[in-house]
């Protein structure tokens, strides 16, 4: 049913233009509709998954290669499978309130739906493989969520640089797990995972966790990597709620809970995990709080919020209930809070705090999810947020340093304050009388139902504790043990930490506008084709966008040299690049030891005759003044060379070259007329440079040639492919089964690359036609 559920959101992004004609905007329910159904699947294995349980599917991939498309569902996996799926069920209902019926709905959904698809399968994925190939579409989805509005430079700009950060921290990733594949002899994550199979301070294995942090900070937003995720508030709100608070930036949360079984008791995982999280979400919280935009306050919120999972996750088992209840607890008032942002902005036209207020006696059924929503980002009981917040607060203050636990605290006020702001646009005096639109029902379903679903969870202690023991579990890599909730502790020193958080948040919200002035002050953030200013000059992203200008500028420096727009020079450069390689790699092969080719004992006449046609061909082909000595120069060339390839046992080679010369020579004989007289149009230097450069080549193809006899392999290349092309291939002609089995992707790569000729030859064609019509 996993698999089922892959390949039905599969298809249904793949019909969803033409579905998308035929409903419109109410595509959108059928998409929630489909989401829902996988939603219900994955809740009702709750019982069977935290009981202990694991479900696993199969299916043949890439055998040769000992990969294989599994999928396996435990605790962890299962919740991120189940916020997938609901919240993804939430979304495509608020998507039909707020692009209504957008012009580029269709592109819309099929990215949308897209990324539903590779995150399910991430989190689903237990082949590092499939794992690779869904973690870069999520970000190749997200490149096309971010720049939806294409015809902004600054959205565009904005995509390009959340999927070169994403995606190059998926590359990073891939090395990491292959190292692990190649030291532990598996694709499988369960076997590369399994404890005690390396000495976890093996140069290999530190290496391979360092890479693997690294992919994962870049998808989390980690500093300093996490000025992509404000900037990604150019995307619609769906798209933020979804991706950017709830999902996709978890992706490399999730990676490192998955790992944290066998790495978690590596030497550098704590400090690594620490000092990454404190910075992230220090750094998250400080600059959400100078924010006036309200998207971008609860990007850099979530940035903090990421990094304080980070911290939970490092502190190893201590941590990994709260992990648990804070990653749960999060994506939904988060969510929530994203989706009260876009029914602001989408009633108003307005998301920048000082220009909002007054809502709440207009908007009265958003009040009421917002207080909601704030109340379980503020941890208020008897939300899920008051339990997560405890339980962060109580591990921080029994197993980390004293200083560790201060700076945790103050990230803690910060993403606080941020959630008292989500107030201001309600309660605060607006600068000017607003007079919003009601909002439609779809986009008030998402945050009161995330609302709803937080204030519920600190009601239900027992369900909850099921599912947090499941994720316990998977993070510690042990049996399912039963851990317990409680709403109520007492008065102890956790509740009154809590309480100072709630008030000194409250307190930094009332002052606001000079924390925003003070922020404007600093510029943290440069706009696109804007100097930095302020801290902008030290920012991260002023690096990012030094690395691009420079690889541009180096793009554009090599492209004058390698890239000119002359055939001859691309020609030249590659003749001599394997000239190069070929005559190196022949001199390391006879090197220090001579050569000692087969001597020649006889020529065959017939043999001896063909090849001076070839020569005396090649000769007059090049020299002559006359365009129908050369085309039948060309002809005896090609015609020689195949008697050559038949009397040496290549008939079908032979065949081939006979028709693609006789083809040739047709092909040049009715166009003779039409082609210019014959000019010279290179200096006597130029020819002789080339004739030089065409001799050298020949030299190095005969040397190359004549070395193959020096190798005497034990198994010859013919003998397997003529037992394995039918054994293997069912076929019987070893040519055919060679190009369309054993080197199916080189085949691929040739019909892909002469059908995009054939693609660009017809708009040309149709181009001039047009031109000519008019």
């Amino acid at each position: 049913m996993m698999t089922v559920s892959l390949a039905i959101l599969g298809l249904l992004t793949i019909a969803a233009p033409w579905l998308i004609s035929h409903f419109g905007r109410r595509f959108g329910y059928l998409a929630a509709l489909v989401s829902l159904a996988s939603f219900l699947w994955f809740f009702s294995l709750i019982p069977r998954i935290t009981s202990g349980d694991e479900r696993i599917e199969e299916l043949p991939f890439l055998p040769t290669l000992g990969s294989a498309f599994t999928l396996r569902l435990d605790g962890l996996a299962l919740v991120f499978a189940l916020l997938i799926t609901g919240i993804g069920t939430l979304i495509a209902i608020y998507t039909v309130g707020y692009l209504e019926d957008h012009p580029r709905l269709a592109r819309f959904w099929v990215s949308l739906l897209l990324f539903q698809t590779a995150m399910l399968g991430l989190v689903l994925a237990d082949d590092i493989v499939a794992l690779f190939i869904f973690w870069e579409l999520t970000s190749v989805s997200s490149f096309f969520l971010i720049g939806f509005a294409d015809e902004r430079p600054q959205a565009r700009a904005n995509a390009q640089q959340a999927f070169i950060v994403t995606a190059a921290g998926g590359l990073l990733l891939l090395v990491g797990l292959l190292l692990l594949a190649e030291q532990r002899g598996s694709f499988s994550l369960r076997t590369l995972l399994s404890a005690g199979t390396a000495q976890p301070t093996d140069a290999l294995t530190t290496a391979a966790f360092l890479l693997i942090l690294l992919g994962a900070a870049t998808k989390s937003a980690q500093f300093p990597f996490h000025f992509w995720l404000p900037n990604a508030m150019e995307a619609p709100t769906p798209v933020s709620a979804y991706l950017h608070s709830a999902t996709m930036v978890k992706a490399g949360i999730y990676l490192l809970a998955r790992i944290a079984p066998e790495f978690g008791r590596h030497p550098w995982w704590q400090p690594s995990l620490l000092t990454l999280g404190i910075v992230t979400a220090l750094v998250g919280a400080a600059l959400a709080v100078l924010q006036r935009d309200l998207k971008r306050l609860l990007a850099y919120s979530t940035v903090s919020a990421l990094g304080m999972l980070v911290i939970l996750l490092g502190l190893g088992e201590a941590g990994s209930k709260a992990f648990a209840m804070f990653l749960l607890a999060h994506a939904l008032y988060k969510g929530g809070a994203f989706l009260i942002a876009g029914i602001i902005e989408h009633s108003t036209e307005r998301r920048t705090l000082d220009a909002l207020g007054g809502l709440w006696c207009r908007l009265p059924t958003l009040t009421l999810a917002t207080l909601l929503v704030v109340a379980a980002a503020v941890g208020l009981p008897p939300t899920l947020g008051f339990i997560a917040k405890e339980a962060t607060l109580e591990v921080g203050l029994n197993v980390m340093p004293s200083l560790l636990f201060a700076l945790l605290v103050v990230a803690a006020v910060g993403q606080a304050t941020v959630a008292w702001l989500l107030l201001r646009p309600l309660f605060a005096r607006p600068p000017e009388i607003l007079y919003p639109h009601a909002p439609h029902w779809s986009l008030l379903v998402g945050p009161t139902a995330l609302g709803l679903l937080a204030l519920a969870g600190g009601f239900f202690s027992a369900p909850l504790g099921r599912i947090v023991s499941a994720i316990v579990a998977s993070v510690r890599g042990s049996a399912v043990l039963v851990v317990e909730i409680a709403l109520w502790h007492g008065f102890t020193l956790v509740l009154g930490t809590s309480v100072l958080v709630l008030v000194t948040a409250g307190l930094l919200a009332l002052t606001w506008p000079q924390l925003a002035q003070f922020g404007d002050h600093l510029a943290a953030t440069t706009p696109l084709g804007e100097p930095p200013r302020g801290l902008g000059r030290i920012a991260p992203e002023r690096g990012y966008r030094g690395l691009m200008a420079t690889l541009t500028r180096v793009a554009i420096m090599q492209t004058r040299i390698l890239q000119n727009g002359y055939l001859r020079v691309y020609i030249t450069i590659i003749i001599l690049t394997a000239i190069l390689l070929v005559s190196a790699s022949i001199v390391r092969a006879t090197f220090p030891r001579p050569a000692t080719f087969p001597g020649v004992t006889s020529v065959d006449v017939v043999d001896a005759i063909l090849a001076l046609i070839i020569i005396v061909s090649s000769f007059v082909a090049v020299r002559a003044t006359e365009r129908l000595a050369a085309i039948a120069a060309l002809g005896a060339l090609g015609f020689s060379l195949a008697l050559l390839y038949a009397r040496y046992g290549a008939p079908d080679l032979a065949i081939t070259q006979v028709l693609v010369d006789t083809l040739t020579v047709v092909f040049l004989v009715f166009a003779f007329y039409r082609l210019p007289r014959y000019a010279r149009l290179s200096s006597t230097a130029a020819r002789a440079r080339d004739a030089l450069l065409a001799t050298a080549f020949g030299l190095m193809m005969a040397g190359f040639a004549l070395l193959i006899h020096l190798f005497r392999y034990p198994e010859r290349t013919s003998v397997f492919f003529a037992e394995q092309a039918y054994l293997a291939a069912h076929g019987r002609n070893v040519v055919n089964v060679i190009l369309v089995d054993f080197r199916a992707l080189d085949t691929l790569g040739e019909i892909t690359v002469l059908g995009l000729a054939a693609l660009g030859v017809t708009a040309l064609l149709a181009i001039g036609k047009g031109a000519r019509s008019r």
